[in-house]
């Protein structure tokens, strides 16, 4: 953050309405400019995407949808990799001078065998981190501003760590709901934990991640109603009355995951650590994904890819 000449830290308000998805969007409207049309972040918000662009032969870049890649493999002379890959029940295999892995890392051994028997040890020392988004659309906030609260934190949740309205975001064409009788949506988060268990923050990884397996759509909801009445029911809320609709994005292998000097081994970090060797450059096979970074946001990502597309140039 900058300094804004106040005591008080400057709120976390600068991102686009829909995430993180509007750096996609951003990114491909630069690769492929007739896929989504304008010029700035103001009218990205609520351009349409022209997927009829995005794989035509005449561009110089082609993002293709819905492609699967089962199989990376460098060919005989070493100059080329083939990949496969498998889209709408056909299977096709293309060859590349480069290639650019950036998926789950945990995958890449099951998709390529040519990684030797160290890195495939630094690539299985990490876990992905279950995670849990929850958008719970409202007809109105009232109970918010009733209460006079934003969020809500829980110190020992059932389900959501914490909820509330999201900041205030008015881009291009698109306005937040600036008045109470609004409809707004609340986000919740919630990372299944096990403290005090005395496993360590991997092994509690994927216990999370069985139990978010174990759980249907039902055993989220009821939680949530019961976590919502219990904090907003004295500012008037009813969640028969004021909720609209209720979306559970439930990620099993949701976010990268970061070093833990309580489980880990103290001098890991962004320099040192397993994850530098699990990324290690393959011949013509490079990676970038923020598991390689072992830092679970979008930055942590771009540095990945600058950093393996540098690896290839060398080439």
């Amino acid at each position: 953050m900058g300094d804004t000449g106040h005591d008080k830290e400057e709120p976390y308000i600068f991102h686009f309405p829909d995430g993180n998805a509007g750096v996609a969007r951003s990114l491909v409207r630069k690769l492929i400019p007739q896929a989504i049309s304008g010029s700035t972040m103001e009218d990205l918000v609520l351009a349409q995407v022209d997927y009829s662009q995005l794989d035509k032969a005449s561009n110089a870049t082609r993002i293709r949808l819905n492609a699967t890649a089962v199989n990376l493999r460098h060919t005989a002379d070493q100059k080329a990799v083939d990949v496969t890959y498998v889209s709408r029940g056909a299977t096709t295999r293309v060859r590349a001078k480069h290639v650019i892995y950036a998926g789950y890392h945990a995958m890449l051994p099951a998709i390529c065998d040519e990684l030797p028997p160290a890195q495939l040890d630094s690539i299985a020392y990490a876990t992905k981190v279950p995670l849990v988004y929850v958008n719970v659309a409202l007809r109105n906030w009232r109970a918010f501003e009733n209460l006079g609260i934003d969020h809500v934190d829980v110190a020992q949740p059932e389900l959501m760590h914490s909820f509330g309205l999201d900041f205030p975001v008015s881009m291009g064409g698109y306005q937040f709901a600036q008045k109470s009788d609004q409809p707004i949506v609340v986000h919740g988060t919630y990372v299944p934990s096990f403290p005090d268990s005395g496993m360590t923050s991997i092994q509690q990884h994927k216990a999370g991640r069985r139990q978010l397996y174990e759980m249907n759509f039902a055993n989220f909801e009821d939680k949530i109603l019961d976590q919502m009445s219990g904090a907003l029911s004295g500012g008037g809320f009813d969640a028969e009355r004021d909720i609209a609709a209720i979306t559970v994005n439930r990620w099993p292998h949701g976010y990268s995951y970061e070093y833990n000097e309580l489980f880990d081994n103290p001098d890991f970090g962004p320099e040192k650590g397993p994850h530098i060797g699990a990324r290690a450059q393959l011949g013509r096979i490079s990676i970038a994904n923020s598991d390689s970074s072992a830092y679970a946001y979008v930055d942590g990502a771009i540095d990945a890819a600058d950093r393996a597309v540098n690896e290839q140039s060398k080439l």
